[in-house]
């Protein structure tokens, strides 16, 4: 949903990645657990020939189980927060505090232009793009 936003395809996305880091977080994490109790369950499944009969009677499964559940209910109100935030009219369309962060981000970019790099010959045309400089 992030990514159909007018804001990510006026090439803001950085912007929509800071606002919604929190959530991503959250998301990164909440995978994370998942993936760790799915493997810490079925490592010993595949080992053994037979069927555990209590998966639970194991520490660590029943400890890292009441942690991802735990976690779940952050992972639940992230989601829910980033929901309600995207549908904000103001992502779908343009406005005035969109307009205003485009300006700024311009006028940043503008001024690192008229800089010159360090390493250049004095009088190279240089232009600056985020990450590299083009002679």
């Amino acid at each position: 949903m992030v990514l159909t936003t007018y804001v990510a395809q006026a090439g803001l996305l950085c912007l929509l990645l800071r606002m919604f880091r929190f959530s991503i977080v959250t998301a990164c994490i909440y995978f994370a657990l998942c993936a760790a109790i799915q493997t810490v369950i079925l490592i010993p499944r595949f080992q053994l020939k037979h069927r555990v009969p209590n998966i639970f009677s194991r520490k660590e499964v029943l400890i890292l189980y009441v942690i991802q559940r735990t976690f779940s209910a952050f992972h639940y109100y992230a989601m829910k927060r980033a929901a309600y935030r995207l549908s904000d009219p103001n992502f779908y369309q343009s406005s005035q505090w969109l307009k205003k962060i485009w300006e700024q981000r311009r006028m940043a970019f503008t001024s690192t232009t008229m800089n010159t790099v360090s390493g250049l010959q004095p009088g190279t045309p240089t232009t600056r793009i985020i990450c590299c400089a083009i002679q």
